[in-house]
């Protein structure tokens, strides 16, 4: 799809939605929610067919207008910081130790066998 014939099909639901940024406490949350997805799915398309266009940039700054309005009052606890230390990610490292073990010992074997390596040495033809 050229870019001028992506713009026009898109541009009504495009001002619909700056309007909505501009006034976000009017907008409902799922309605808001239903946008951001519309919007980062366009700009997916924009960056896939037209990188370096005018037309991607709008669309960045929109989703990333929007993302903020939905995001800013989100809180986290005081308390996240130990949280992760303690539970979250003992579990990852956990569910991961098969594979983590596998990657020691290829890592081991790989730095015991490298001193014991000939060294090579390459002439060249003069």
């Amino acid at each position: 799809m050229r870019e001028a014939a992506f713009i026009q099909r898109n541009r009504p639901r495009w001002e619909a939605f700056e309007k909505i940024v501009n006034r976000p406490q009017a907008a409902q949350p799922d309605h808001l929610a239903e946008l951001f997805i519309q919007i980062t799915d366009d700009l997916s398309f924009s960056r896939t067919q037209y990188l370096n266009s005018r037309t991607t940039q709008y669309l960045n700054a929109l989703a990333g207008k929007i993302h903020l309005e939905i995001y800013k009052n989100k809180r986290e606890e005081a308390s996240r910081f130990i949280t992760f230390w303690k539970t979250e990610l003992p579990a990852v490292l956990y569910e991961a130790r098969k594979s983590l073990f596998y990657a020691f010992i290829i890592f081991m074997i790989a730095g015991a066998l490298g001193p014991y390596q000939p060294h090579m040495t390459i002439r060249l033809c003069a």
